[in-house]
């Protein structure tokens, strides 16, 4: 379930459409406006996994890609995962997601490589290192899972 799929030609990021899902104004702002200096079709915002969730279930194909914080009201960006990884409509199960976290934690990285992620970024974003994710998950690739077994979380 790792390595590049063998779907079709990667969507350009100029067409293509991110959904940032981030809890705190400013780090949304500072990725809109990266993606906005990337040149990606469109960049979309959520508060939260569960008005994230919402959207995606009204038109799966608002996003071609997520990026979801770890640390979020409500619902965890690793809860957020495995609903969207456990989702019936395979254009919201089947969707990239990038992870983002204020640190470097590779127990989060484990838990979140072993539901399928296409990269992870560690706050502050940087510029180029959030084009190489988006490139990655614009091309169907999916981080290897560290472990044999899924986490388990509360």
């Amino acid at each position: 379930m790792f390595g590049r799929s063998k779907a079709k030609k990667p969507k350009p990021m100029s067409q293509a459409s991110v959904l940032v899902v981030d809890g705190h104004a400013r780090s949304r702002e500072l990725i809109s406006r990266l993606l906005t200096r990337l040149h990606v079709g469109r960049g979309l915002t959520a508060t939260s996994a569960e008005d994230a969730m919402y959207n995606l279930e009204l038109d799966p194909k608002i996003a071609d890609i997520i990026i979801t914080d770890s640390r979020l009201a409500g619902m965890s960006g690793l809860k957020f995962l495995c609903k969207l990884r456990a989702h019936d409509d395979p254009n919201i199960r089947l969707k990239p997601v990038i992870g983002l976290s204020r640190s470097s934690d590779m127990k989060l990285y484990r838990s979140l490589a072993a539901w399928g992620i296409s990269g992870f970024i560690v706050k502050p974003v940087g510029e180029q290192r959030l084009r190489e994710v988006l490139e990655q998950a614009l091309s169907g690739y999916i981080a290897p899972a560290p472990s044999l077994h899924l986490p388990e979380f509360d």
